[in-house]
């Protein structure tokens, strides 16, 4: 059913506002990276209106790899790590749960290095499906939603899809309510790794697990 992963991505939550885009910063971070070849590419964050009602933007540390598929940001309130697809159909991400350890690494360093603790972490990932006709796009969609008759004589090309539940899990001896959202949507467009580029018109599958922010406990 998966025909093309597009990302993985992980994100713990805290108060990471100190950790700058500063040469000692660059200089710990770029050792604590050294066995994946990460180099700088630092980014802006925007924030609520300031002054003559402009956003604020502050300048945040981040890396990424030469090749594109790591991405590790430094923004305010989080740590977020998302490995790309960068070939083609997305193999590269391999298995989510070794996905999930890779990165269960990563924060680990960090936190150590910086001495932080986190009180939400967040999962979510992204792929396309396999081609349909485009009876079965309609089909889908009907499955989906309940149209206004406009839209049962002449199905829409594009459509979203998006619900969000919460239930209770245990992690580590925590017991932890998450928010589990889930996005289908069809959309058309083009997915290019290097020089591939396929064209698409299907249907798109996300996943954005999360603890709730309501715990502020670490």
């Amino acid at each position: 059913m998966i025909d093309i992963k597009t990302q993985y991505q992980a994100a713990i939550f805290g108060d990471i506002r100190d950790i700058q885009p500063t040469p000692e910063h660059t200089k710990m971070l770029i050792d604590l990276f050294s066995d994946r070849a990460l180099i700088p590419n630092p980014f802006y964050e925007f924030g609520a209106a300031g002054q003559a009602n402009r956003p604020t933007r502050r300048a945040r540390i981040g890396f990424t790899s030469v090749n594109r598929e790591w991405e590790i940001n430094f923004r305010s309130d989080r740590i977020q790590i998302t490995k790309h697809a960068v070939q083609p159909h997305g193999t590269n991400l391999g298995d989510l749960g070794e996905f999930c350890s890779d990165v269960s690494i990563l924060f680990d360093k960090i936190t150590s290095k910086f001495e932080k603790k986190a009180n939400r972490i967040a999962l979510v990932t992204n792929c396309i499906l396999e081609e349909m006709t485009e009876a079965t796009l309609s089909r889908v969609y009907l499955k989906l939603f309940n149209p206004p008759k406009f839209y049962e004589k002449i199905p829409p090309f594009e459509w979203d899809w998006r619900t969000a539940s919460r239930d209770g899990i245990n992690l580590a001896e925590l017991n932890e309510i998450l928010n589990i959202i889930v996005t289908i949507s069809r959309a058309s467009g083009e997915f290019q790794v290097k020089d591939e580029v396929t064209p698409f018109d299907r249907v798109r599958l996300g996943f954005d697990i999360n603890t709730v922010p309501d715990n502020r406990e670490h």
